[in-house]
């Protein structure tokens, strides 16, 4: 019989809200197709709320973002990235006084076979940081319980 073809791991993706508003809770989604991830945070939570996760393919997607904040104000446009197999995507919301930005992190999946070596998840490594906005309200803050992701 001949050997089966490896399994195509595909590539995952989630949204965490890494801002916040100190006047109303706030809201950070990202859409690629027909998936739609976000996350809200009501007020300035010590943790920063994460979507669940859903596949993709990989390849060049075209993303859509809104920020969306009552006491805040609401931010949205687009941006491009390219997925890879066998990878985990994390889209963090941040902001660093002044604008407003999406970074991505990465990992491998877990159960990824290499030269019959098994490896499992790492750490999540900065792959980019995307300027989302450069004109948002003061009242943004980065959350604090951010830099347990970074």
């Amino acid at each position: 019989n001949p050997p089966k073809p490896a399994a195509v791991l595909l590539p995952k993706w989630s949204v965490v809200n890494g801002l916040c508003c100190n006047s109303s809770s706030s809201r950070f989604s990202v859409t690629q197709g027909s998936s739609s991830l976000s996350a809200t945070a009501s007020s300035c939570p010590a943790t920063p709320p994460q979507s669940g996760q859903v596949t993709s393919t990989a390849g060049s997607k075209s993303f859509s973002w809104a920020f969306r904040s009552s006491g805040c104000g609401d931010f949205g446009a687009g941006f491009n990235f390219t997925f890879r197999e066998a990878t985990e995507y994390v889209f963090v919301s941040d902001f660093d006084g002044n604008d407003l930005f999406v970074s991505v992190f990465s990992r491998p999946i877990a159960g990824l076979v290499s030269s019959q070596k098994r490896t499992g998840d790492g750490d999540l490594t900065l792959l980019k940081r995307i300027r989302l906005s450069t004109e948002v309200n003061q009242q943004y803050e980065s959350n604090s319980g951010l830099q347990a992701i970074k």
